[in-house]
């Protein structure tokens, strides 16, 4: 452990905020959008950055921590570390054995193992690094400004890029939602200058709950501006996690403050940040019909049953009706290809699913079962995706498709399964999941056997740490992109960092 109060400890502290808070900057459009920037390296220039800067904060961290706290963990490291290469070995290998497999590719699979294990290294730093509460919520608060202040001030601007299009601006402000209907939830919903919406949304779902325990136990002017920008970050969105989102988590942070309040008797009990609460959230609610997320519902159930009314029913009239008439099993495979690709579109399926993922000459059987689901069932991009994954993976020899998985860049090429977790286990088989992702949710059961058990844990702070780290892994598993995106993980790194730091006061 790092000595406390040295000037050693407070040099590593401060690298280490200035670290996670320019985090969000690494994740902006011109990185990823500039195609000169993209020749030039081979790896994106946020990517190197980060092995960069951990390279040099693990280097320091070796450096100044004393000897005796390096030892105490070294056998468990140790094990981790056996078991991970001897993993990555099997994974490796069996990746190497599929179809049309290059040097290259097999690089960019052991690249992204090592680009996982990175949050999992922060993790570790931080809970050996001796952070005060004062210094853990600057960071916080620089987060909330930097994240929400640029989605609000491009928003309200129209500078701000389109939530479900990394190419157009938004074409009008918050304020054109309540006097124009016309426009759709693609041409409003706005990110800022953040390449992934989702991801976003799901930053802000960790950095609420930390953000309302600042407006509950520290009301002030600050505290009630970020808590604001923040829900209204949320709602300009436009995602269901993040729209939704704000209103669970303020009533769930209201439901543990009270807890503490009445039955642990904790925590003082303050009026003024309920009020600020109770209006904005009010209108909050208010302003969701008028809202990108509400839009977009409505647009996709008015293509729904449009695509059940005038196509999709008739469609697969003929389709039953042509293929009761084939004499041969060779006719009616003929037919089902034929079909499936001529009327993708109309059916709202990608063409490159019917071309690559699951290619309908080698399964056309597969497609045509698809293309019998109801139009609302086939419209959920998650659930199609998680059957095509399935259906692929039984392609596979079962054990090592298990133990291994299919590989990163199969999944990252042919699907994109917005359902962390599953997604893990799927590419990199059950034992890499649970190496690489699954000690998230451990740790979350760690932390509330703790709080459980010890008194003295049962504080408001480890309350909102626990809540917040968990929504996380909840809103990771629902909407997927987070895991697998750096700018997400290594902002959790920091707070489930934390939060195991403050299991250390009782042994």
């Amino acid at each position: 452990m790092l000595q406390e109060n040295s000037k050693k400890n407070q040099f590593f502290i401060r690298l280490l905020q200035c670290f996670i808070l320019i985090q969000p900057l690494l994740d902006t459009y011109f990185f990823y959008a500039n195609s000169k920037l993209k020749k030039l390296f081979v790896f994106s220039i946020p990517t190197l950055l980060r092995f960069g800067l951990i390279a040099l904060i693990v280097f320091l961290f070796w450096k100044f921590s004393i000897s005796e706290s390096r030892s105490r963990y070294f056998k468990y490291i140790c094990v981790y570390a056996l078991i991970l290469v001897f993993y990555s070995v099997g994974h490796l290998w069996y990746f190497s054995t599929f179809p049309a497999i290059s040097k290259v590719m097999i690089i960019k699979e052991a690249f992204y193992i090592v680009r996982m294990l990175l949050p999992v290294i922060m993790i570790y730093i931080i809970y050996h690094t001796e952070f005060s509460i004062q210094q853990f919520m600057v960071v916080i608060q620089g987060l909330v400004a930097l994240i929400s202040g640029s989605i609000v001030i491009s928003n309200l601007i129209c500078k701000s890029m389109c939530s479900y299009d990394n190419h157009k601006l938004i074409v009008a402000n918050i304020f054109s939602w309540f006097s124009r209907s016309d426009f759709t939830f693609r041409e409003i919903a706005s990110k800022g200058w953040f390449y992934f919406a989702n991801t976003i949304s799901a930053i802000l779902v960790l950095l609420v709950p930390l953000i309302i325990y600042l407006l509950l136990t520290r009301f002030n002017f600050i505290n009630s501006i970020l808590y604001i920008i923040t829900g209204m970050a949320m709602i300009m969105l436009g995602t269901r996690v993040g729209t939704l989102g704000f209103v669970a988590i303020n009533i769930l942070s209201i439901l543990v403050y009270l807890v503490h309040i009445f039955i642990l008797r904790n925590a003082k009990f303050s009026i003024k940040p309920l009020i600020l609460i109770a209006i904005f959230v009010g209108a909050y609610c208010a302003t969701i019909p008028y809202s990108p997320m509400s839009r977009r519902n409505q647009s996709t159930e008015t293509v729904a049953k449009k695509s059940t009314k005038h196509h999709t029913k008739r469609l697969i009239k003929k389709l039953d009706k042509a293929l009761s008439q084939k004499e041969t099993k060779a006719e009616k495979k003929e037919y089902i290809i034929a079909f499936v690709k001529k009327y993708h579109n109309r059916f709202n399926i990608p063409k490159k699913y019917i071309k690559y993922s699951i290619p309908v000459e080698n399964n056309y059987q597969f497609w045509n079962k698809i293309y019998h689901w109801p139009s609302i069932k086939r419209m959920d991009n998650r659930l199609l995706e998680e059957t095509m994954v399935k259906e692929y993976m039984s392609q596979k020899s079962v054990g090592f498709v298990k133990i291994f998985g299919i590989s990163y860049l199969a999944m990252t090429q042919l699907f994109h399964l917005e359902r962390d977790f599953v997604s893990q286990k799927d590419s990199m088989g059950f034992i890499g999941m649970i190496l690489l992702v699954g000690i998230y949710p451990i740790m979350i059961v760690y932390s509330i056997y703790k709080w459980l058990r010890y008194s003295q844990l049962r504080t408001m702070l480890n309350s909102f740490l626990i809540m917040a780290n968990g929504l996380l892994i909840l809103v990771a598993y629902n909407s997927g992109n987070v895991m697998d995106f750096l700018t997400a993980s290594l902002i959790a790194s920091f707070t489930f960092g934390f939060m195991l730091l403050q299991q250390k006061k009782v042994k």
